[in-house]
């Protein structure tokens, strides 16, 4: 009986662009692996041969496994054989986001950010503290001096991005 190729994920998948995905063929016993790119080059990494690491940048990359193992036809008779199978990683795009608001101001005066509305998350910082100021989407500052202001964000798929921005004070 010839082996099954068994990968995990089984099915295709779908990562946040930018990120690792990671593809792995459970083990067959005596089997040579060779993993390739939607290229047909050669990806395997020589220390961990049962699994694939990439980080996807594409709409979407194609993984192919093949593992070459010795069959007993008969009982002296060793064929080589091959099977392969073939896996698709999709992307999601990382969420927009951008941070509006006054770049410039007096001091003592008030000024407010707002970051894009609609994403699942929000964290300000002061990135000239490195506090956290806000989990809102966004936030009134009275700075004192020239502050850079960071907001993270995640959408409803979980993909991640950030923006930052400086007020000057003028």
């Amino acid at each position: 009986e010839f082996p099954t190729i068994t990968l995990d994920p089984s099915n295709d998948e779908t990562v946040c662009r930018g990120n690792k995905a990671t593809v792995a063929i459970l083990p067959i016993s005596n089997a040579t692996i060779q993993w390739e790119d939607a290229a047909g080059r050669n990806i395997t990494d020589p220390s961990n041969k049962e699994t694939v690491s990439q980080n996807i940048t594409s709409v979407s990359e194609n993984f192919t496994v093949h593992a070459t193992y010795v069959y007993n036809q008969y009982e002296n008779q060793k064929v080589n054989c091959t099977a392969s199978k073939q896996i698709t990683v999709n992307t999601w795009d990382l969420p927009f986001v951008e941070i509006m608001g006054d770049a410039a101001i007096c001091i003592n005066d008030p000024v407010t950010l707002i970051a894009t509305k609609g994403l699942s998350s929000y964290q300000w910082y002061n990135k000239t503290t490195g506090k956290p100021i806000s989990v809102e989407d966004s936030i009134v500052q009275t700075p004192l001096v020239d502050t850079e202001y960071r907001v993270n964000v995640v959408d409803a798929n979980g993909c991640k991005n950030a923006d930052s921005m400086v007020v000057k004070i003028n």
